[in-house]
């Protein structure tokens, strides 16, 4: 068994209150079976029977620092139970001193004043060695039931932080995935640019790529960020998406006031406007609009990303969507919010595609929060 600290003046303060239970139960006992034949105070009753039941105070944690060192564990047993007979018959003679004490000299009770100490030693100890044996065996299994339960707690803690770590890992994981695919892609952009010859352009979408590149690693392993930063990366991105369609892309991001503090998850927005942006907008002819609005309605908050575009092919089901960035951010909200949260990709109303994202407005489930529980 592990070292039990004994420091903590709130242990003993909860031994005392836990002794005096059965102290005040005996000493009610026995001040109302004195009342039919030799009448006593109930205060002459509590200073009979208080102080043998307050010996166990000290004596619990010797009891348990010898069970320490002398366990009844497999193989070990045999060596112990002769240690732990001889504490419990020496702890009974001690209890019974105390005990007798008290009767002769707090309450001069007439048997124990008139008969020889010794001779009411033996007399009590015959009669109640087996009760004292009875109590040492208590503190014994519950000295081992609080030690089973705080290694169950013990575990428990530690498995919740396992599964924190595995969740930090997995989230750690989703983002550097999702880093690499967002900078090919506007790599890729850039490209394009320079084999059109278009080298203002090219060059205004690296600075603004670098400048998207400062902000992620600033905000490099954190999982979640405010809403207002998010939007800030957004229109970074979005700017650089303009410079490439020209006209041929409208834009539009609306969030309340109330919106911007709220935490979400770091780059949850980007990939569904890219996503608009490639399968829904670039295959078609003529300009297309995306939308991005944020709303806080009562404890939870709404953000939605539209785009009118050619919309979602019929057969389209979230739960198989293979994409690096719609599933991204689908594990990365399953991750963080558990069923605190709604994603849903589907048909906007008019045509086109609407993905819609509720989050609870108190931020996320912590990851890593459970290391501190019962810790």
């Amino acid at each position: 068994m592990t070292r039990s600290p004994w420091r903590s003046p709130r242990r003993w303060l909860l031994l005392v209150a836990l002794w005096s239970v059965p102290g005040l139960v005996s000493s009610t006992q026995v001040y109302f079976l004195h009342q039919r034949y030799e009448p006593m105070p109930f205060s002459d009753a509590l200073l009979w029977q208080m102080p043998g039941w307050y010996f166990w105070v000290p004596a619990t944690p010797l009891i348990l620092g010898l069970l320490r060192v002398f366990p009844f564990s497999r193989g070990t047993w045999q060596r112990s139970l002769p240690v732990h007979m001889v504490a419990a018959f020496g702890l009974a003679v001690a209890h019974l001193a105390v005990s007798v004490a008290a009767g002769r000299f707090l309450i001069g009770y007439p048997y124990y004043r008139a008969e020889p100490f010794g001779d009411v030693m033996l007399h009590l100890f015959i009669r109640n060695v087996h009760l004292d044996v009875v109590v040492y065996v208590g503190v014994v299994a519950g000295g081992y039931a609080i030690e089973y339960y705080r290694r169950f707690r013990q575990r428990e803690v530690d498995g919740l932080r396992l599964e924190a770590r595995l969740a930090r890992a997995e989230l750690q994981a989703l983002e550097s995935q999702l880093q690499p695919h967002f900078l090919f892609n506007t790599l890729n952009v850039i490209a394009v640019l320079v084999r059109k010859q278009e080298t203002e352009r090219a060059v205004g979408t690296l600075s603004r790529l670098g400048d998207l590149l400062r902000m992620t690693l600033d905000r490099s392993g954190r999982q979640v960020v405010p809403l207002a930063q998010e939007l800030e990366f957004l229109r970074g991105y979005l700017e650089i998406q303009q410079i490439r369609f020209q006209d041929r892309l409208a834009i539009s991001v609306d969030a309340d006031d109330d919106c911007l503090e709220v935490e979400v998850p770091w780059l949850c927005l980007q990939p569904l406007v890219e996503n608009a942006v490639r399968h829904g907008l670039v295959p078609r002819p003529g300009a297309g609009r995306i939308e991005v609005a944020a709303r806080r309605r009562g404890d939870v908050v709404d953000i939605e990303v539209s785009d009118d575009g050619l919309g979602l092919p019929d057969d389209f089901d979230l739960e198989r969507c293979r994409g690096i960035g719609v599933a991204n951010v689908a594990a990365r909200l399953s991750q963080l919010y558990g069923d605190r949260h709604r994603f849903e990709l589907g048909a906007r109303d008019g045509g086109g595609t609407r993905a819609f994202i509720e989050l609870p407005a108190v931020g996320p489930r912590k990851v890593g929060e459970q290391e501190h529980d019962g810790a």
